[in-house]
């Protein structure tokens, strides 16, 4: 079974989430949570941001010396560069890179030369071509085999849009690595947004499909409907792992105070409306039941575990 790396970026597409926006002291206490929940890399900016959001980039590597940071790039050199003094004090570094707009012969020739470059600063490189996970096959090829030349260790196929099936997802996964056999050598990930309500079912299909690292976000926060949910992810792998071919290093116990915090960034009522992950399922079962429907997906996780000590469907305390 493969171990699945888990890649969140609360810290940075969460923050596109209308509405939410957090404090310098949230902002370290969130990726201090996500080490400590064992996820694997946390994306923390995206390079040319504000100097103040810079200044919290080098606090949390500052901080955070058990995970690799990661900081989004465009394909440019000054990008690049500042990302790469951004995480020059982390014990663990990725530039991510992407493409955007259509694929071409000089910007396959471009995507070789920077990759090449980023890969100089920091030792781990991933490469996102512009909606890798639908655009044609051809341009995505090219630009894979341009990025794995450069020296990549990720290839990040997304679905930009949040348009694509579960189907979808597993052909373009399984034409990628046929397409260009190189990849097999690479880490191959998941980027799923959520415009049609399938980026869990998105991601859990990349998994199945062979992809080695999936990109989350916490109560499933980003831009538009949202990424696919972390506390969703680990917990369909946790449950179903031997079915979908891989499990997560993450601790479910580890999620309930990181939810909480991340919705204090909400302005929003609507985007605090969803409950605490795995906030059902700690403590006294019983009671957490008596208080609440049980729909939070870690609580359906947890209630076959416990289903001798929770109300039946129907009785005076069962709904």
């Amino acid at each position: 079974m493969n171990k699945i790396i888990v890649f969140d970026t609360t810290l940075r597409d969460g923050e596109l989430t209308h509405g939410v926006r957090f404090s310098p002291s949230d902002t370290l206490a969130i990726a201090s949570l996500l080490a400590e929940s064992r996820v694997d890399v946390i994306e923390v900016a995206i390079a040319g941001a504000s100097e103040d959001v810079m200044e919290e980039v080098r606090a949390i590597a500052r901080e955070v010396r058990t995970r690799t940071l990661c900081v989004l790039a465009p394909l440019s050199e000054r990008a690049i560069d500042a990302a790469g003094a951004a995480l020059k004090g982390a014990a663990g570094a990725r530039i991510r890179l992407f493409q955007a707009g259509p694929a071409s012969d000089p910007c396959a020739s471009l995507t070789e030369s920077l990759v090449r470059r980023a890969k100089g600063l920091t030792g781990e490189v991933e490469f996102s071509p512009a909606n890798g996970a639908c655009a044609p096959l051809d341009g995505v090829a090219a630009l894979v085999r341009a990025a794995l030349r450069g020296g990549a260790t990720t290839i990040n196929l997304a679905d930009t849009v949040g348009c694509a099936l579960p189907k979808d997802i597993t052909r373009r996964m399984l034409e990628l690595v046929a397409r260009v056999p190189e990849a097999a050598g690479a880490c191959v990930s998941f980027h799923g947004h959520n415009d049609l309500g399938l980026a869990t079912a998105n991601t859990l299909a990349a998994v199945r499909a062979g992809a080695r690292q999936i990109e989350v976000a916490v109560n499933g926060l980003g831009a538009r409907a949202g990424n696919a949910a972390l506390e969703e992810v680990v917990a369909a792998l946790s449950e179903r792992g031997s079915t979908l071919r891989g499990r997560t290093g993450v601790d479910l116990d580890a999620l309930v105070a990181l939810s909480r915090l991340s919705k204090r960034g909400a302005a929003s009522p609507c985007l605090r409306r969803k409950r605490s992950s795995g906030a059902m399922y700690t403590g006294a079962p019983r009671r957490a039941r008596k208080r609440h429907r049980p729909s939070d997906v870690i609580l359906t996780l947890y209630e076959r575990r416990f289903s001798a000590t929770l109300p039946r469907e129907g009785t005076r305390r069962g709904r």
